[in-house]
């Protein structure tokens, strides 16, 4: 219990509400919850990081379809072989990491639970981080997500602000009154790199009472063409909605 408390504090956990199951398989979806991770997601290290390591709440697991990958912006991958290791009642996974430079990064893994299904799911799980990485200026863009499909009596589109459609550490921004915004994810939908294909990110969100503004903060790091969607819940009469709205959006370098 020791090691893993010391593992928790070391690594600083925020990382829970980034990947934190969601009530709707649209965002995300995973069978053993996300302790922590390190370098831990949407954050910039001040120095070169020489491993990457993630930390699963759940006892013996692991198989031969484990992976944890770290991507650069071209889908090489930095890190070396995974070992797997228990941590009290949790186990975590661990790769080394090399030619690592100031940048913008993400890594990717999975791993085997008891019953034989993959935590991460059947893509697995993705965080992204920066390595003493500057985000680039940009200006703020305007996006309206729509809802694929109707749900009453949720309103059918919602307006979000991206403070600048480039990579970097970015924010969005939103007001409704009519439900909660739980989760902002970006997937990227381009074909390549391989590698790369499919990575998504998903962000915690935040509210404001004072200036009713919901308030999402995350790293985008790799250039290319994005689905931004948010997850809405609202209830009403005792009976709680879900919706996803989304909207299709290019990121620059």
């Amino acid at each position: 219990m020791l090691r893993k408390q010391k593992f928790l504090a070391v690594f600083c956990l925020s990382w829970a509400a980034v990947c934190s199951t969601s009530a709707h398989a649209g965002i995300v979806t995973q069978h053993a919850p996300v302790l922590g991770a390190a370098p831990v997601a949407n954050t910039i290290t001040k120095s070169i990081p020489t491993s990457a390591a993630v930390l699963i709440g759940d006892a013996n697991l692991g198989g031969p379809d484990d992976f944890l990958l770290t991507y650069d912006k071209a889908g090489i991958n930095h890190a070396g072989g995974i070992q797997t290791s228990p941590v009290g009642d949790a186990t975590k996974l661990t790769v080394s990491l090399s030619s690592m430079n100031t940048g913008w990064y993400a890594s990717h893994w999975n791993v085997q639970s008891a019953d034989g299904h993959m935590a991460g799911g059947d893509d697995g799980l993705w965080w992204a981080f920066g390595v003493k990485a500057k985000t680039p200026t940009a200006k703020s863009v305007k996006i309206t997500l729509n809802s694929s499909v109707p749900v009453a009596p949720l309103p059918d589109a919602l307006s979000v602000t991206l403070n600048g459609c480039r990579v970097g550490m970015r924010t969005l921004t939103t007001s409704i009154t009519s439900a909660r915004v739980t989760s902002f994810r970006f997937l990227r939908t381009n074909d390549t790199p391989d590698s790369l294909r499919n990575a998504s990110f998903t962000w915690p969100v935040s509210y404001n009472k004072k200036t009713k503004m919901y308030s999402s903060t995350g790293i985008i790091p790799f250039a290319g063409a994005y689905t931004v969607t948010a997850q809405i819940t609202s209830t009403n009469a005792g009976v709680t909605r879900t919706a996803l709205w989304s909207s299709d959006v290019i990121i620059a370098n």
